[in-house]
């Protein structure tokens, strides 16, 4: 047998981001129970989170669960379009499914501003510049989003976001597997509890943990980036904000129109049906 068929991250890639989501939900109500909206967040991060071997290790382990999430799910994107399921009743589950990938990148940027650290300093500032180019807006965001014109609003509304488009990420990945009400959606439960005990050793081992209070005016240079939900942000930092804001539109809206721009394959070039969580194998 191929690797790409007994590896178990591949095999499982649909349920261990099912447990991830889970995961994130169970460790994300602590966080925003104990999350104050303020003028500087940040201090409050410290003394709960940070300062906090309970609120350390709930921090870690909702960080490394997100990056899982993002992990599989592109890994079972891959899977699933390496299979060719992308066509008939799988349609709706491969564009529901790129939409989701969308939300959960959104979700991840929005997290990472709540604890305004000079991670969330910097990410802000690179989102204002990229928002500068979007017509939408009278005045430039870069004018009005400074550090020193913070208001308690700002993290109102991205604690706000972070939990309606968590709501509406499950609207979309109930709507993703509902035509296939047979998958499995969880992995086998040595498996869980394995990727669990991942999760926590992780947290244990390498806590995350803020990185420095915000000083206005100073943008720092050197930065702890996560490569999974900010990979973009480099990129951002030297090209034109109608470039970044082209190529994001461009990569989703052809993601989203593969099952209309790849032709169906030939029944008996289709692969055997998959047990993924969120696999679309059945075809019309």
């Amino acid at each position: 047998m191929t690797w790409w068929r007994t590896n178990w991250a591949w095999r499982n890639a649909g349920t261990l981001g099912t447990l991830s989501m889970l995961a994130l939900l169970v460790s994300g109500v602590y966080l925003l129970a104990v999350y104050r909206v303020s003028v500087n967040p940040y201090s409050n991060v410290t003394a709960t989170l940070d300062q906090n071997f309970l609120g350390r290790i709930m921090r870690s382990f909702h960080r490394y669960a997100a990056d899982a999430l993002l992990l599989f799910t592109i890994l079972h994107a891959v899977r699933e379009a390496a299979a060719g399921r992308y066509h008939g009743r799988a349609r709706l589950s491969w564009m529901t499914g790129v939409w989701a990938t969308v939300v959960i990148l959104v979700i991840g940027v929005l997290g990472y501003i709540l604890p305004w650290d000079r991670l969330a300093h910097f990410l802000l500032a690179s989102l204002t510049r990229l928002f500068d180019g979007w017509p939408i807006f009278v005045e430039p965001p870069s004018r009005v989003l400074l550090p020193e014109l913070i208001t308690p609003w700002l993290f109102f509304f991205a604690y706000l976001g972070h939990i309606m488009l968590t709501l509406w990420l499950v609207v979309l990945l109930v709507v993703h597997v509902i035509r296939f009400p047979r998958l499995r959606l969880w992995p086998e439960r040595g498996l869980s509890y394995a990727f669990l005990a991942a999760l926590l050793g992780l947290s244990i081992t390498f806590p995350v943990t803020s990185q420095g209070p915000v000083e206005p005016g100073v943008i720092p240079k050197t930065l702890l980036i996560d490569r999974f939900y900010l990979f973009w942000l480099p990129w951002v930092e030297h090209v034109s904000p109608a470039l970044a804001t082209g190529a994001f539109v461009g990569i989703v809206t052809i993601l989203t129109l593969v099952p209309f721009l790849i032709r169906r394959r030939s029944p008996d070039a289709r692969h055997p049906a998959s047990s993924d969580s969120v696999t679309a194998s059945e075809e019309e």
